[in-house]
């Protein structure tokens, strides 16, 4: 009976496992304050690229990025807007290209974002942020 128990966890431990070292799933620690108030400096996540090959993000999803300004940083951020999409940054008007995501971090006041640094390329996403622990 024990057995029978514990199987389907030893399966789901070792599925997990194997993800984790394709790189499809991989661990994060918050840095910074510009995700506040979803997400604190020391939150630690669980950010999964899996979900990516089969479908973009979507606008307003959680993704963890690759920042081409910061020397390949990476950073949480919320989906903004997405390939093709119009956006007004310092009242000028900027359409994405169709490879371009526009992130922004939920406090505004102390985020570095796409809003100084342009959009990211979908090749600079990371991954999508799954769950916090």
């Amino acid at each position: 009976m024990i057995k029978r128990t514990l199987a389907p966890l030893f399966a789901i431990v070792t599925l997990l496992g194997g993800l984790a070292s394709t790189r499809l799933i991989r661990r994060f620690v918050v840095e910074g304050e510009s995700m506040l108030q979803a997400y604190a400096p020391g939150d630690r996540l669980v950010v999964e690229r899996f979900s990516l090959l089969r479908r973009p993000p979507r606008v307003g999803e959680v993704v963890v990025v690759r920042q081409a300004h910061g020397g390949g940083r990476l950073d949480l951020k919320r989906v903004f807007a997405g390939p093709g999409a119009s956006v007004e940054v310092l009242y000028a008007p900027m359409t994405l290209g169709s490879d371009e995501w526009f992130v922004v971090g939920d406090n505004l006041d102390h985020s570095s974002d796409s809003r100084q640094h342009g959009p990211v390329s979908t090749a600079d996403i990371v991954g999508r942020v799954w769950f916090r622990y």
